[in-house]
């Protein structure tokens, strides 16, 4: 029937066979027949192997009706069977081998731009154009998971397929600029599918975007001509292109960062937002307290439903005024390597007036607590102008008030009925998105604005740190006191923020010590608490990985510590147990597998056991880096302690007890000299197991090897900063004159015993770790043996000075580590 009627129409094209109208329902049916005929596959696609006429009204669209049953059809099949039978695999090599889907794929495109003529004309569009519109956009969704069963895997077959959709969305994009009000209907039907289409393929098909000078102007002039066009319902296709632009510009490679159309993009972009923004801001006006608090128990459900919701704001994660957002920071991303192109691009943001708006509609919904989505997205914005290399971006958002903008609102993103609530650290951090990311990221963006200004936003960060002070102790103190195991991470993600902020506000402390007293000393005690807590914990990561399986063997806890029993060492013995019997040759072949399951389940059980371990580990090195650092600017200078005779160390206070025992796990003990002790042997072991020179296989806390090569810098710092605490309050004690001589020898003597110890073991790994030959040692080059600068230090200062910027990529070198002690041992204990 498809071959008779395809002849009749090409040879008549006004002629119209009466049994036309039977291949529809006959093809919609025959699937149900797929199985109970021979050669069904080659009978049903016939169709799609023969070469249609040119799209015009004369087109019989039955024909093109049945050929979206077929597509939908051969979709079917292959979503639920997973791999097509033998001669439906013959089709698809067929369809594949005669260049059919690049046919159909410029067949579509003809259409479009056949739809755009007609509707210039005045003609009607039949429907069949979107249903065949449709299926073909199925067909392209499957190939992006099922493109080897479709043989859709082709590079040059995929660039072809996204050019084609990007040029048939630029034709009825010209239809509906030059169509007048209520025309071009069929044009709005068409752009969502299609816009659709290039998304999904984009997000699976990133590596063959063309680049980006040859398809940006298109989307340019896309974006630009649904801008002039102010239609609600098709607010959605408008984000979804604005989505595919961010996408391109940062998954397709860019010839340059002078593209003529960039500055155009980001002003289009601007103007975007601006106009949503504002409309935001005016609406969230509107809000009453009641409105606030009903947003704010449906925000989950906003995200996933809203075009039909009562709220007049929804929280739309994939809306126009978020997706506009990311469009601005993307491009202020990719100008960011070029100063003048960086400084071009600020200043198309300052002009448009959209950090105003943007700060007023964040405050607001701040202060509601509701729209999460445009919160995150908006303070992802402030912080990539923030981060520009200049203090431009910087000092555009002070002077737009940012910081009286968050600071105060901020309150109601973790505060119920005034007091704040312990469950809130249960948040999942930065990786899924609640109001405890949003607070987190506040703290990101000040602790930005605060290194590229430093005085001059010094106090809105004391002004920060008295309102939010309850918040910040509580955070300090989560790690050590979480109630359940799950916590842990969720308070460690939180923590590693509030430390690294902390750490940048301490490089004041003198200004810290005279506006916020009473929160210094708090900080301090809990900063040391902190400390002990993650050297205890990385100091014993089997009682670490026991505490955090704690609840799936329904261990009770003890003082908020989880206390495991003989349920471990039952589980463990049971693996062993069914690995041994599975390899019995004796057993039924039914037992057998019955126990295969169970030991694979185990086993799973324990590399997912591995892995939250590593995670966890990986945090409670940074928040003890960061913890170390803050704690060494309230320690007293060693070059001062060294040269200065008349320093007055009573102005400093003595942050740990003179003990140098290795931290306990209980909560209420005493931080110690030998935590610091314990944390730079530690920093010190690991950074020895990363480079290959300490085998880890009896050691006691080792790690996922992958993360602790990640964590060299970071150990690294942990080990300089720990060393020059340790001395730095020895030095102390011995300079204070309260102290009786005898325990002033005493700790001289004890801790000269631990610091040469460390130093022979440090000299020992240093030994190992050198070339067996000195033909494997590398040469240097007669044009590059000019002296070599030292290395910089994490804190961008000096060896034993004090902090002044963000801990870096560079941490104690392990050939200066021995170095660094015999230095210490011989100015500090001698």
């Amino acid at each position: 029937m498809s071959d008779v009627e395809l002849n009749v129409t090409e040879a008549q094209p006004h002629v119209t066979n009466p049994n036309i109208a039977l291949l529809v329902p006959a093809v919609s049916s025959m699937h149900l027949f797929a199985h109970l005929r021979k050669e069904f596959w080659e009978d049903i696609t016939f169709t799609l192997f023969k070469d249609f006429q040119p799209f015009t009204k004369e087109l019989d669209m039955n024909i093109l009706q049945a050929c979206a049953f077929i597509l939908k059809i051969v979709s079917l099949e292959i979503y639920y069977m997973q791999r097509p039978c033998t001669e439906l695999r013959t089709v698809l090599n067929r369809l594949f081998a005669q260049h059919r889907y690049e046919h159909w794929s410029m067949y579509m495109r003809d259409m479009a731009k056949g739809v755009a003529s007609l509707e210039c004309a005045g003609e009607i569009v039949p429907e069949e154009v979107a249903l065949f519109t449709a299926a073909w956009r199925t067909f392209l969704m499957l190939a992006t998971t099922h493109g080897e069963a479709l043989c859709l895997s082709q590079p040059k077959q995929r660039r072809a397929m996204l050019a084609d959709i990007l040029e048939a969305l630029q034709a009825l994009q010209s239809t509906l600029s030059q169509a007048s009000d209520g025309t071009g209907l069929s044009s709005l039907k068409l752009l969502p599918i299609l816009t659709t289409s290039f998304l999904v393929l984009l997000h699976s098909w990133g590596e063959f975007i063309p680049p980006s000078d040859e398809i940006l102007p298109t989307l340019l002039t896309i974006l630009e001509g649904l801008s002039d066009r102010e239609i609600s319902w098709l607010d959605r296709t408008h984000a979804r292109l604005i989505a595919a632009t961010t996408l391109v510009l940062t998954s397709a490679p860019l010839p340059g960062l002078d593209l003529p159309c960039l500055p155009a993009l980001l002003r289009l972009a601007c103007s975007v937002a601006q106009r949503h923004v504002s409309r935001l801001q005016h609406e969230l006006r509107g809000l009453g307290p009641s409105s606030s608090a009903k947003a704010s128990k449906d925000d989950s459900d906003e995200a996933m439903e809203t075009e039909h919701h009562a709220n007049p704001t929804p929280d739309d994660p994939t809306g126009v005024c978020v997706a506009s957002l990311r469009l601005v920071q993307a491009i202020c991303n990719v100008q960011s390597d070029g100063e003048e192109a960086r400084s071009r691009g600020l200043g198309v943001v300052r002009d448009s007036g959209l950090l105003h708006s943007l700060l007023g509609a964040l405050e607001c919904a701040l202060a509601h607590r509701v729209q999460l989505n445009f919160s995150l997205s908006a303070l992802d914005l402030f912080l990539t102008v923030a981060a520009s290399s200049q203090e431009q971006g910087a000092d555009m958002l002070t002077a737009a008030g940012v910081a009286s903008c968050i600071c105060l609102p901020l309150l109601n993103t973790y505060k119920t009925d005034g007091d704040v609530t312990t469950s809130q650290l249960s948040s999942t951090g930065l990786a899924n998105p609640t109001w405890e990311s949003v607070y987190q990221m506040s703290l990101a963006l000040l602790g930005v604005l605060l290194r590229k200004l430093r005085h001059r936003f010094l106090p809105h960060a004391f002004d920060f740190l008295g309102v939010h002070q309850d918040r910040v102790l509580q955070c300090l103190q989560a790690v050590r006191s979480a109630p359940f195991p799950p916590a842990l991470s969720a308070a460690l993600a939180e923590t590693e923020q509030t430390v690294a902020f902390l750490q940048l506000v301490s490089c004041y402390s003198h200004a810290w010590r005279f506006h916020l007293p009473q929160l210094l000393s708090s900080v301090q005690v809990s900063l040391c608490y902190l400390c002990q807590t993650c050297t205890s914990l990385l100091h014993r990561p089997e009682l670490l990985q026991h505490y955090l399986q704690a609840p799936r063997k329904g261990v009770v806890s003890a003082g908020g510590l989880y206390v495991v029993g003989a349920a471990e060492a039952r589980r463990t013995g049971e693996l062993e147990k069914m690995r041994v019997s599975v390899g019995s040759s004796k057993e039924k072949e039914h037992g057998r597998g019955r126990e295969r399951e169970q030991a694979g389940r185990l086993g799973k059980e324990c590399e997912q056991d591995g892995k939250e371990l590593t995670k966890v580990q990986c945090s409670l090195v940074r928040v003890l880096a960061w913890s170390l650092g803050t704690l060494r600017s309230f320690s007293p200078d060693i070059s001062q302690l060294l040269l200065d005779t008349a320093l007055e160390v009573w102005e400093f206070e003595l942050l740990f007890t003179l003990t140098l025992s290795s931290p306990p796990f209980e909560r209420d003990g005493a931080p110690s000299l030998g935590t610091l002790l314990t944390a730079v042997s530690l920093a010190h072991s690991l950074l020895a197991e990363a480079d290959g020179r300490r085998d880890s296989s009896g050691s006691s806390y080792s790690m996922n090897m992958d993360r602790l090569r990640d964590l060299k810098p970071v150990l690294g710092f942990v080990a300089e900063a720990g060393l020059c605490l340790l001395a730095s309050q020895a030095l102390r004690v011995f300079k204070d004159p309260n102290f009786p001589l005898r325990d002033k020898q005493r700790l001289k003597r004890e801790l000269g015993a631990e610091l040469e110890s460390l130093q022979s073991s440090a000299l020992r790994q240093a030994r190992r770790g050198s070339p067996v030959s000195p033909a494997k040692r590398v040469q240097p080059s007669p044009s590059n043996t000019s002296p070599s600068l030292p290395r910089p230090s994490p804190l961008g200062e000096s060896r034993l000075g004090r902090p002044l910027s963000l801990p870096g990529p560079q941490g104690v070198h392990d050939s200066t580590f021995p170095l660094l002690l015999k230095l210490l041992i011989c100015r500090v204990l001698c």
